[in-house]
Parts: C-alpha cells; structure tokens; sequence
C-alpha cells in the first residue's frame, strides 16, 4: 500500500515539468503573436532620388499644442511621399527632422502629420505657408532658429489660463451623423477660444 502512494506521488511530481513547460511555451506563444501584430506604419516609403536631400528642421504643433511622441511627419511633392520622420519631445517642446528626397533643382512640398492620439493624418502648413519650396541639399530651420510646423488653425489660437482645465468627453454627431477623424471641437467662453481637441473615430 505505502509502494502504491509513492508510485502515485512519483507520477504526480513527473507531470510538474510538462506542466511548467507546457505554461511556458503557452507564454511564449503569447509574446510572439503579441509582438507580431504591429500596427501598420500611417505612411508609405518615401520615393528617392539620386540627389542630396533637403532638411527641415521645425517645431511641430497639433492644434496649438505641441506633438507628441509617436506623432510623424511627412512631406509631399503633389501626391509622392518624398520624406517621414518621427516627432521628438524635448523640454516639453516637439521637434522634427525631417529629410525631403528632391527630383531636380527646386520643388514645393507639402506636409502631413498623423496624429497617433487621434489616429489621424492631418494637414500642416511650414511658418504659415501651406508649401514650401525645397532644394538639393536645402536647409529650413536651424537648431538655433526652428521653422514652425503645425495644422491648419480652423479656430486661431487656444487662450490658456495657469488653472488645470476642465476636460469633456463626448459623443460628436453633425446634422445627426457622427462626426469623423481629423473633424475638431472647439470651446469658448465668450469670444475666447479656450480649447480644440479632434474628433476620434
């Protein structure tokens, strides 16, 4: 009898490794699936060309208030993507570096920013222009003196107050349909414009 439970305790204590392999494997299965589902990238590769690229170097701004990390920005030559660069958040300000591929002696681009809070791709306009013109080996903006990017203000500029502000969260519909990316929610007090945020789809 006293064989018989040790044989039994035996089998019990083999069945532990395949059990703790077993939890193992099942983990790492997890992380890997995890870690190959990838987000895909909000633009494509950018079209090279055999000439020096211009460089911008450019705060950035979303609405008046600076980018965040994991923000990027893109330029354009009417509709090639010639240049992507991730935003970088430094001393509470967003910076960009952003590289533009030429094809020739001067083109005018244009630039795009996805917005990854919102999930959007958004216009911007270079010191209030809506294109600029690049060149071979060009420069815009300096570490010193940054060009300023940001989105086309739909409502000017937002009013801050050294308060916390309130914050609300809602629904957004537009003549009963639901309102979508991009689309942007101003509040006011007064004539004062005090906050924009955009609509998440």
């Amino acid at each position: 009898m006293e064989l018989y439970k040790l044989l039994n305790l035996f089998k019990n204590e083999m069945k532990q490794p395949r059990i703790l392999l077993s939890s193992l494997w099942t983990l790492f299965l997890c992380v890997f699936l995890s870690c190959s589902i990838v987000k895909a990238d909000p633009f494509s590769v950018p079209v090279t060309y055999p000439y020096i690229p211009a460089v911008i170097l450019s705060e950035v701004k979303i609405s008046g208030q600076y980018a965040e990390a994991g923000d990027q920005v893109a330029a354009y030559v009417d509709s090639e993507l010639r240049g992507v660069s991730s935003v970088i958040v430094s001393d509470g300000k967003a910076y960009v570096s952003l590289m533009v591929n030429v094809n020739g002696a001067s083109e005018e681009a244009t630039f795009k920013i996805y917005d990854a809070s919102s999930e959007s791709i958004l216009n911007l306009t270079l010191d209030g222009a809506t294109s600029a013109t690049v060149t071979p080996a060009g420069s815009i903006g300096s570490g010193a003196s940054p060009a300023l990017l940001s989105t086309v203000p739909a409502f000017g500029t937002v009013v801050t107050y050294p308060s916390i502000p309130a914050s609300v969260v809602g629904e957004v519909k537009i003549s009963g349909q639901y309102a979508e990316a991009g689309d942007q929610v101003a509040a006011y007090v007064g004539s004062e414009l005090r906050g924009v945020s955009s609509v998440v789809a």
